[in-house]
């Protein structure tokens, strides 16, 4: 009994070792014009004495097939489809492995010889029969393999293998610069080897046109180009795709034949037409983009944010889905927001000015009641001769009325000792002057205040308690300051005199804020627009006249000093002393004109000096032109001939 037991138990082991079987369907033959031995790396084809070994190439459907040859085996590749063996010189046989296989020992026909490269065929033994493996040889190598109009992989060597249903296949070979062929294989184990060659053919000419151009063209999945293209493509026949954004997508077949071939498509648009009316003065925001018009607006059907905005007026924003072909028209119009402004003056010759932050300009005289007029900020000038102008600032809210009343208060608008130089623009520079007085350019001024005299020595004395001044004389200018001193009293008198100061910072990084009420200094442009005379300029030489004798303090007509401010011919704004006496330091730091139209130009952001003015008691004549350069370091004060004269923005 226990024998019984022992024998049973052997043949149930050896019926599961066994399993399926390995069939031999071509034995080994030689393959003499294969060189795939040679391309190998080394340690792939050279036994542990460095000799070649030889090659068997192992056809086969079957995965996962080992091969046991431990004593003359060198390497294995799994190549899909096909087995590389690498077997020593001399090798007799080999030993065929797979799991749920029974192992089988091939014996070679002959001993194997170094550097040869041998096929040979194998599958499963009494495989079922709904599929078996195919062997496609081609003339081509590297062709791709289409089974079925699928990509399943490219020839190696001019041989492909793969595991295919029996029956009907319908196999395709494809490579650049041959001709597709397509061949239907009706395969089975008999007729399971299939030859296709490939015929070399020239590239055929395609041209694809769409309208709307744009458009993207795929030829058999490949990206062939956006219309209009014109390129070359392999004959054959090639499913093509024409696709573009909001526009139906078309699927075709073409047949490229040639010498070429030339296709047009027209897309069916998609889009939706969008149209908003709207008032001209407002804006049109879609999906966060601004467009001053909308009006059959072609757009892809989607959902759209809309917002309609205008000033003085609340915001109108809707949400609308737009449909596939879709004509839709919007009627958005804002509506704006409204108040009252009442304004009564005395005297009631007053002119009322009010003028809105969107442009809005309303006048009258004495009194008005300014009704339905949009909200926003609006300020109000209120002027008459012989009183001051009064400014405000009125902010106006919707369905709110703004009641003012003002008495004017009697005397001027220009301050003390300025003169009020109205904004114009005039060519700044001379064509017959220096070089640095070149080119000639248009510059267009704001209006300003600058003093009708030179700062004197009393009014030094007053803000800075000292008198650096070499010629003595309280109603002489001030002399012997540098640049740095002159903004020093700018800053100084502007906060004695209740003003904002205009200047900050230090040394080569003092800023000049020209919103600011205080004193400073005058710009360059400032300096020669008044001195010139402004908008009353007579195009005098001299700032007002053409004899110097009249107007300046100079060499030829002075006897070494200076002399008291306005002892001289004032110019057409009334200004004494811009050409002679003293030079008169500017804001800007110095350097060459631009050519180019400027408006309130401050000169350069950086320099070494800063610009000087208008000649001085102890030169001559020609430094004293209206449109003479000069300047110093800001740091010199040792010139007896420099001083400077005050300006205010006129804001």
């Amino acid at each position: 009994m226990k024998q019984f037991v022992v024998f049973f138990l052997l043949v149930i082991q050896t019926t599961l070792l066994l399993g399926a079987q390995f069939e031999i369907v071509s034995d080994l033959e030689e393959e003499p014009l294969h060189m795939g031995l040679y391309d190998l790396d080394n340690n792939l084809k050279l036994d542990n004495r460095n000799k070649l070994g030889a090659l068997v190439i192992i056809n086969c459907g079957l995965k996962d097939v080992f091969f046991k040859n431990m004593n003359s085996k060198i390497s294995q590749i799994n190549k899909g489809g096909s087995y590389w063996v690498v077997l020593k010189e001399r090798a007799k046989y080999i030993i065929l492995a797979k799991d749920g296989f029974a192992d089988h020992r091939y014996d070679f026909p002959y001993p194997l010889v170094s550097g040869k490269v041998y096929k040979m065929t194998l599958d499963e033994k009494n495989k079922q029969a709904d599929s078996t493996t195919l062997v496609i040889t081609s003339n081509q190598d590297n062709s791709s393999v289409y089974v079925d109009d699928k990509l399943v992989g490219k020839t190696e060597n001019k041989i492909f293998t793969i595991e295919l249903p029996l029956g009907a296949n319908e196999i395709e070979l494809r490579k650049s610069g041959y001709k597709n062929q397509k061949i239907t294989h009706q395969l089975s184990p008999e007729n399971n080897r299939l030859e296709i060659n490939l015929q070399a053919s020239l590239p055929v000419a395609v041209t694809i046109n769409s309208q709307p151009e744009g458009a993207r063209v795929y030829i058999d999945n490949v990206l062939f180009g956006i219309t209009p293209k014109s390129s070359f493509f392999n004959e054959g026949t090639y499913p093509i795709r024409i696709e573009k954004e909001s526009f139906e997508t078309i699927e075709d077949i073409i047949n490229v034949i040639e010498p070429e071939v030339s296709k047009s498509y027209n897309l069916k648009d998609l889009r939706a037409s969008l149209t908003i009316n709207t008032s001209p003065q407002a804006r049109i925001s879609l999906n966060g983009n601004e467009y001053k018009l909308v009006k059959d607006m072609k757009m892809p059907a989607s959902v759209v944010e809309i917002e309609i905005s205008q000033a003085k007026a609340k915001s109108i924003k809707r949400l609308v889905t737009l449909k596939q072909k879709e004509t839709l028209t919007l009627d958005l119009f804002p509506e704006i927001e409204r108040g009252n402004i009442s304004v009564v003056t005395i005297p009631t010759t007053a002119s009322i000015e009010l003028m809105g932050d969107a442009g809005e300009h309303y006048t009258a005289i004495g009194r008005k009641s300014f009704t339905d007029i949009p909200v926003g900020n609006y300020e109000l000038i209120i002027s008459n001769d012989g009183y001051k102008t009064h400014k405000e600032t009125i902010k106006l809210t919707a369905d709110n009325t703004v009641q003012k009343q003002f008495s004017l208060e009697e005397g001027s608008d220009v301050p003390d000792g300025f003169v009020y130089v109205q904004g114009g623009t005039f060519q700044m520079g001379s064509k017959s002057g220096d070089s640095d007085e070149k080119p000639v350019h248009s510059v267009t001024l704001s209006d300003f205040f600058i003093s009708k005299y030179e700062v004197t020595q009393a009014e030094w004395q007053e803000i800075m308690e000292n008198d650096p001044s070499h010629f003595k004389g309280n109603n002489n200018p001030v002399e012997k300051v540098s640049w740095y001193d002159a903004v020093d009293f700018c800053n100084k008198k502007s906060l004695k005199d209740g003003l904002e100061p205009v200047y900050s910072g230090s040394g080569k990084n003092i800023k000049c804020d020209f919103s600011k009420n205080g004193y400073r200094l005058p710009t360059e442009a400032e300096w020669e627009f008044a001195a010139r005379g402004g908008n009353k300029s007579k195009g005098y030489t001299y700032s007002g006249s053409n004899n110097i004798d009249e107007v300046a303090e100079y060499e030829g007509n002075n006897n070494k000093s200076t002399k008291a401010v306005g002892g001289k011919k004032p110019n057409e704004l009334g200004i004494y002393d811009m050409s002679g006496n003293v030079w008169e330091w500017c804001w800007d730091w110095y350097g060459d004109y631009s050519s180019s139209a400027q408006t309130d130009p401050l000169g350069p952001n950086s320099g070494s000096n800063r610009v000087k003015r208008g000649g001085s008691w102890i030169y001559s004549a020609a430094y004293c032109r209206v449109a003479f350069r000069i300047s110093s370091n800001p740091t010199y004060s040792s010139n007896s001939g420099i001083g400077f004269r005050l300006a205010r923005s006129s804001n």
